[in-house]
C-alpha cells in the first residue's frame, strides 16, 4: 500500500475518490478509506463509524459526509501528534479542521448536504432525483475528487500546535463528541481509544464552524463502528443493498430493527432534533464560535448543550444495549 500511495499523484487520488463514491455510494466513508490510502493508516473501526454520517447525519441533510470524513482523516494524519502534545495539537487540529471546512464552503458554496444535493434522501422522490438526471451525482463526485486532493496537500503540512498559555488557561476543556464517546465506552465496553482522540474535530459542529453537533456525531459514531458493514471489503453489490435497504428504512419509517444502523441512526437523529430543535451546532447555541476560547467558554455554561450531551450518551447507551440484547 505505501509504494502504491507514493507513486499516486493528488489528481489519481481524486479519481479514486471518485471511483470510491460510485462503488460503496457513501460519501463519509469513501473519503475516510481513500484518505487512509493515501496516507498509508488503515484502519477498519474508523471506517465503519464513518458510514453512518453519510449524506448529512444518517442520509439527514446536516454536515456533508465529505466534509465530516475529511475532518476524520485529518484527525488520522495528525494522531501521533494528537498523542505527543494533547490538548495543544487539539487546538491546531482544530484550527486545520476549520480551515478545511472554510474551503470546502467557499469552493463549493455550502457544507450541507440537504443544500448541495437539494433533495431529501427520506423520501422515494428526493432519492430518485439525486440519480435522474445525474447532476447531483456528478457534483458529489467532483467534490470529493477536489476534497482528497486538499488532503493529499495537507499531509505533508506539520500541525500547528497550539503555544504559550492558551492551552492552559482551561484547566478541565470540554469536548462534545469526546465526551459522549468516552461515557457511551464506559457504560458499554463499545468503544475505541483513537476514534476518540479523534473526534475532537467535531468540536463546535466540525472545526468550530457550527455544523452538525458534535454530540449527536458522538452518538452515531458507535452505532456505525458496531452495526454498519466494512465498505472496504463489500462488493458493490452488498454495497448498494445495504444502502437501498437502509433508505427504504428510513422512508417507511419503521426504525426498530437493532442490527440495522439506518432505522437506529434514524431514531437517534429523529429523537435528538425533536429535542433540540436542529441537527447544526450554529442552529442550537446561536451561531459558530470565534476560536477554541470562545467555544470552552459556553460549553462551561450552556445548560443546553450538557442536556444534549446527557441525550446522546442515553440513546447510544441505549442502542447498543437494544443491539446486544438482540444479538
Amino acid at each position: 500500500m505505501k509504494g502504491d500511495a507514493k507513486r499516486r499523484t493528488k489528481r489519481s487520488w481524486g479519481r479514486k475518490a471518485s471511483h470510491n463514491l460510485l462503488r460503496t455510494f457513501n460519501c463519509s466513508e469513501s473519503t475516510v478509506q481513500v484518505a487512509q490510502d493515501m496516507i498509508s493508516k488503515r484502519d477498519d473501526t474508523l471506517i465503519k463509524a464513518s458510514t453512518i454520517l453519510a449524506g448529512g447525519m444518517v442520509a439527514s441533510g446536516s454536515t456533508c459526509g465529505v466534509v465530516v470524513g475529511g475532518a476524520m482523516s485529518l484527525a488520522l494524519v495528525y494522531d501521533k501528534a494528537l498523542v505527543e502534545n494533547g490538548l495543544a495539537a487539539e487546538i491546531g487540529l482544530l484550527s486545520v479542521v476549520g480551515d478545511y471546512v472554510d474551503w470546502f464552503r467557499d469552493e463549493y458554496g455550502t457544507t450541507f448536504c440537504r443544500e448541495r444535493a437539494g433533495v431529501d434522501f427520506w423520501t422515494l422522490l428526493g432519492f430518485l432525483r439525486y440519480l435522474m438526471p445525474p447532476d447531483r451525482l456528478l457534483r458529489c463526485l467532483s467534490h470529493i475528487s477536489g476534497a482528497l486532493q486538499y488532503l493529499y496537500d495537507k499531509q505533508s503540512h506539520d500541525l500547528p500546535v497550539a503555544k504559550g498559555d492558551i492551552a492552559k488557561e482551561i484547566s478541565s476543556p470540554s469536548h462534545c463528541a469526546r465526551t459522549v464517546l468516552e461515557e457511551v465506552r464506559r457504560r458499554t465496553n463499545v468503544g475505541d481509544p483513537l476514534l476518540e482522540r479523534g473526534s475532537v474535530v467535531f468540536d463546535g459542529g466540525v472545526g468550530l464552524r457550527g455544523g452538525a453537533c458534535g454530540a449527536l456525531v458522538g452518538a452515531l459514531l458507535p452505532i456505525g463502528a458496531l452495526t454498519c458493514i466494512d465498505l472496504r471489503e463489500a462488493s458493490w453489490l452488498q454495497a448498494y443493498r445495504d444502502m437501498l435497504f437502509g433508505l427504504h428504512t428510513l422512508r417507511r419509517r419503521k426504525m426498530d430493527k437493532p442490527d440495522d444502523p439506518y432505522a437506529v441512526g434514524g431514531r437517534i437523529v429523529t429523537r435528538f432534533k425533536s429535542e433540540a430543535g436542529s441537527l447544526e451546532c450554529s442552529a442550537i447555541t446561536g451561531g459558530a464560535f470565534a476560536d477554541w476560547a470562545s467555544f470552552q467558554t459556553h460549553m462551561h455554561s450552556s445548560a443546553i448543550c450538557s442536556r444534549l450531551i446527557e441525550l446522546s450518551i442515553d440513546e447510544a447507551t441505549s442502542a447498543i444495549s437494544w443491539y446486544q440484547g438482540a444479538c
